[in-house]
């Protein structure tokens, strides 16, 4: 192995907390309005404590950043398939099923 291909954990924690935040950046929005529709207090508080966070201090933050965003995925993998439904009017987008899919599988690819 060489020096290159090492990798240390600060810099590592560097690299996880720079590709969150460009994602939060990037869909944050997006993905906090398919929490205000699935209007669940658990979801919205992990997600609001994971861009609080990543703004504050991403580095430092990043594992606790990286907990909260999971909660999110679980709870986003947890609401039932009628519960969008019901909600979909609320959705300013054309499908909140798939905006729902769509973040769970970001999500999935940014905490793995």
């Amino acid at each position: 192995m060489t020096l290159q291909e090492r990798r240390f954990p600060q810099v590592e924690a560097c690299h996880r907390a720079r590709r969150i935040r460009a994602h939060l950046d990037r869909h944050g929005a997006s993905l906090a309005e398919v929490v205000a529709v699935i209007d669940d207090v658990f979801i919205t508080h992990a997600l609001e404590t994971a861009w609080m966070l990543a703004e504050e201090a991403p580095v430092e933050y990043v594992e606790q950043i990286a907990a909260r965003l999971k909660d999110v995925l679980e709870a986003l993998e947890c609401v039932p398939f009628d519960k969008l439904c019901r909600h979909s009017d609320k959705f300013a987008g054309p499908d909140l099923g798939a905006a729902a899919r769509w973040h769970g599988a970001r999500l999935t690819d940014l905490l793995s």
